[in-house]
C-alpha cells in the first residue's frame, strides 16, 4: 500500500479521508480509483531475435516496438517450457511445471498434493476487475483450464482441415475484433484484465495475402538450399510445408515474419482502440511470447519441441503505470514473473502460490535479482534444463549436455567436461526449484483456486488437430 499512496498523491489523501471516517481498506487491494486496467499479449511461438526491439532488422513489430521504447525490454527473457499450454499456466500462475501440473497441450492444472496454485485473472476478478481472454490457438480452448477466473473467454476459432488434418485457429485481425466487440459492449467503471493470444507465428506459417509476400527477397538473407534437395538435411517435417510454394529456408523464415507481423499488426488495432478511448496511457501493457521456434538449428525446422535457447529466449516488454521508460535491462526474468509483476504494479500482492519474483520496485525502477538462473521443463519429467548469462544445462540426469548457448548456439561442444563447478551448481539448482515447486505453499489470504476438472483424454480429432501443429507425432 505505501507504494500505491507514493505514486498517487492525490487518491493518498481521499483514502486518509475515507479511513478517518471508519472505512478500513481491505489489506492489499487500493481502490478502483487506483487499480489500472492491464493488457497481457502473448503471441504464440514468437523468437526474440525476430523483434525489432531486440534487434531485428525487418519491420516485423513496430507496435511493439513503440511500446518498448515507452517502457522496458528485458533482453534475457526466458519461457519456463516450450509447450502452448503449459507454458500460458506458468505466465498465469506464476508457478512452475512442477507447481501447476499441466506438462501436455490440453492438460489442465494438477497442483501439488492436492493443492492447486490461484491464477492472476482469479486473484483480479476477486479484487473487482472485469477478466476478459481472447485465445486464438488450439492448445487454449476452454476445455484446457485456461478460463479459470475469466468472466469472458472467447474461444471462437475457425474449424476446418489442413493439409488432410484438423487445424483449430483465428487469425490475428479476427482476434483483435473480438477484442473489439468486448470493448465497444463492457460498461463503464471496472478496471479489466484482458488477455490477448495471437496464434499466427505458429507453423504452418500462411500469412494472409495482405503481408505474405512483403518480407520474401527483401535482400535480409540470401535464398538458401532448398528443404528438400537431395542430400540436404535435416528436412522439414511434412505438416509444416506448403503446397506449390518455394521450398527454400529464406523463403520460410520470410513468411514466419509475415505472420509475425500479421500479430503486430492486430496488436497496433487494439492499441489505436485504448488510445482513441483515452484509456491507453493508464494502461499496464506486457507482451511477451510462449516460446520461441527453431528454424533449422539443432536439426529441428519449424518445430519447438525441446530445450535449446532457441526454444526458450522470448520477448519480454512492459509498459504503462509503474514501469520505467525507454529502457533495456539484461536482468535476468522467466514466464514465471509476468504474474506477481503484474500484481504488484496493480497494489495486490502476490499470493503465496507463485514463485516469480517482482520485476519492478515500488520506486518504478528495475529489480536486480542476484540469481541469474532459469528452470525451463519439458513434458517429460526427467528433462529439463537451466539457463545462466551464458551457459546452458539440459538434463539434469544422465546423459546431462552444457554448452555456451551465446558463443556456441548450436551446442556443438559439450563442456560437461571442464566446466565441473558450473554443472554442479546448475544441476543443484535443478533440484532446489523442483523441491521448492512440489512443496506445498503456506496459506494466506488469495482466492481459491478453481478445482480443475481432470483432463479429458484426447479425441481422434484432438490428435489430428495436434499433429497439424506439431504436438503429436
Amino acid at each position: 500500500m505505501a507504494g500505491v499512496l507514493r505514486c498517487y498523491p492525490v487518491f493518498a489523501m481521499c483514502l486518509l479521508c475515507v479511513m478517518t471516517c471508519g472505512i478500513q481498506a481491505r489489506a492489499g487491494q487500493p481502490s478502483a480509483a487506483a487499480q489500472p486496467n492491464i493488457l497481457l499479449v502473448t503471441i504464440d511461438t514468437l523468437r526474440a531475435d525476430h523483434v525489432g526491439c531486440y534487434g531485428y532488422k525487418r519491420a516485423t513489430t513496430p507496435a511493439i516496438d513503440r511500446i518498448a521504447a515507452q517502457g522496458t525490454v528485458f533482453t534475457r527473457a526466458f519461457s519456463n517450457t516450450p509447450w502452448t499450454t503449459p507454458s500460458h499456466f506458468c505466465f498465469m500462475t506464476g508457478a512452475l511445471v512442477s507447481r501447476h501440473g499441466s506438462r501436455d497441450n490440453l492438460h489442465n492444472r494438477t497442483g501439488v498434493q492436492g493443492r492447486v496454485p490461484v491464477m492472476i485473472s482469479e486473484v483480479l476478478r476477486q479484487a473487482g476487475y472485469e477478466t476478459a481472454a481472447f485465445v486464438s490457438g488450439y492448445p487454449l480452448l476452454r476445455r484446457s483450464g485456461l478460463a479459470a477466473g475469466f468472466d469472458f473467454y472467447d474461444d471462437d476459432m475457425q474449424d476446418k482441415l489442413f493439409g488432410g488434418t484438423w487445424k483449430v485457429e483465428r487469425r490475428a485481425p479476427d482476434t483483435a475484433a473480438a477484442f473489439t466487440r468486448w470493448w465497444q459492449a463492457r460498461g463503464a467503471g471496472k478496471p479489466w484484465f484482458a488477455w490477448v493470444h495471437l496464434y499466427d507465428p505458429h507453423g504452418p506459417y500462411t500469412p494472409l495475402p495482405g503481408c505474405a509476400d512483403m518480407f520474401v527477397d527483401d535482400g535480409l538473407g540470401p535464398q538458401d538450399a532448398v528443404l528438400d534437395a537431395p542430400g540436404t538435411g535435416p528436412r522439414p517435417p511434412e505438416w509444416t510445408k506448403i503446397a506449390g510454394e518455394r521450398q527454400d529456408r529464406q523463403f520460410y523464415i520470410s513468411r514466419y515474419d509475415a505472420e509475425i507481423r500479421m500479430a503486430d499488426d492486430a496488436l497496433r488495432d487494439i492499441a489505436g482502440l485504448l488510445e482513441k478511448a483515452g484509456a491507453l496511457g493508464s494502461a499496464i501493457i506486457v507482451v511477451s511470447a510462449d516460446h520461441g521456434e527453431y528454424l533449422g538449428e539443432h536439426g529441428r525446422w519449424f518445430v519447438h519441441d525441446d530445450l535449446y535457447s532457441q526454444s526458450l529466449m522470448i520477448p519480454l516488454v512492459f509498459g504503462g503505470p509503474g514501469v520505467p521508460r525507454g529502457g533495456k535491462t539484461d536482468s535476468f526474468a522467466e514466464s514465471i514473473d509476468v504474474a506477481p509483476t503484474l500484481l504488484a504494479l496493480a497494489g495486490i500482492e502476490p499470493p503465496a502460490s507463485m514463485m516469480g519474483k517482482k520485476l519492478f520496485s515500488e520506486e518504478g525502477t528495475v529489480l536486480m535479482h542476484t540469481a541469474e538462473l532459469v528452470l525451463s521443463e519439458s513434458p517429460r519429467p526427467s528433462r529439463c534444463s537451466v539457463m545462466g548469462p551464458s551457459l546452458q544445462l539440459i538434463g539434469p540426469q544422465p546423459p546431462a549436455g552444457l554448452h555456451d548457448y551465446r558463443s556456441d548456439p548450436l551446442g556443438r561442444s559439450d563442456l560437461v567436461g571442464s566446466r565441473a563447478h558450473e554443472l554442479k551448481t546448475m544441476r543443484q539448482f535443478a533440484a532446489d526449484a523442483i523441491t521448492r515447486a512440489r512443496t506445498p505453499w503456506p496459506a494466506d489470504g488469495a482466492p481459491p483456486a478453481a478445482q480443475p476438472r481432470p483432463s479429458a483424454p484426447l479425441s481422434g480429432k484432438d490428435r489430428d488437430a495436434l499433429k497439424s501443429l506439431g504436438y503429436v507425432q
